[in-house]
């Protein structure tokens, strides 16, 4: 648990007499007890958490707590000299931006950063069922 005191503020921002403790616990829960306006810390201490895995062969994932600073979940896949790649990982806003952008010799297809947990985990279910279903029923139409 986390205990923090926040001195109360009025309206033009002068400090009061009062005090307010908000107390946050590891699960994220925020309780206030007050002396003065209602304010929740729990934002401010959650981490976020993303995939990580091997470029090379990203068939596992790893779950990673992001670092302080690090506010998005990353997925991408890059060509490099011939070879693709796949990255997942904790990434600032300023990285997704940029992975957005062209660079020479490298070909980034597929850049999609999301701010909540696990978000840039495995493709969704209707991808992949599609994507299993499309041969079979091709397979049936020529039997």
């Amino acid at each position: 648990m986390a205990v923090v005191v926040n001195p109360g503020l009025d309206r033009s921002g002068e400090e009061l007499n009062q005090a307010m403790v908000n107390v946050v616990s590891l699960s994220g829960e925020c309780t206030t007890s007050s002396l003065g306006p209602k304010t929740c810390i729990a934002a401010a201490v959650s981490q976020l958490s993303c995939y990580t895995c091997d470029p090379t062969n990203c068939k596992t994932y790893i779950k990673q707590n992001c670092p302080s600073g690090l506010d998005s979940c990353l997925s991408a896949t890059a060509t490099v000299l011939d070879n693709k790649i796949t990255l997942k990982a904790c990434a600032s806003k300023e990285v997704c931006d940029m992975a957005q952008s062209p660079f020479p010799g490298l070909t980034v297809e597929n850049v999609k950063c999301c701010q909540t947990n696990l978000c840039n985990g495995a493709e969704s279910f209707t991808q992949s069922f599609l994507l299993m279903f499309i041969p079979l029923l091709s397979s049936l139409l020529f039997l």
